[in-house]
């Protein structure tokens, strides 16, 4: 399930979970596509990249994936957590 808004303007929150294993857990580099695209970010397959590799840090099971995409100061955070662990990256946004 994806999930925004009651935000102010210009800050971005959205949480997404998908099954750590399966077709579905793609969804989760889907919308990294497209909040790169969005957020004019260049080229969507290098967040995609990332979210698939905080997906393997933290996943490895069927249990779920929760990511957590915010706006951290002047970069955009990626948090995925599954079964206790944590793993995060960020990405600078355009000025």
């Amino acid at each position: 399930m994806a999930e925004s808004g009651g935000r102010a303007p210009g800050e971005i929150v959205v949480r997404l979970s998908v099954p750590g294993a399966g077709d579905l857990r793609g969804i989760a580099a889907d919308l990294a596509r497209k909040v790169a695209e969005h957020l004019q970010m260049g080229p969507p397959e290098a967040l995609a990249g990332a979210v698939e590799q905080l997906a393997s840090e933290v996943g490895g099971g069927t249990a779920e994936i929760e990511f957590l995409f915010r706006r951290r100061g002047g970069a955009l955070s990626v948090e995925a957590r599954s079964e206790g662990r944590t793993a995060e990256s960020r990405h600078p946004l355009p000025a």
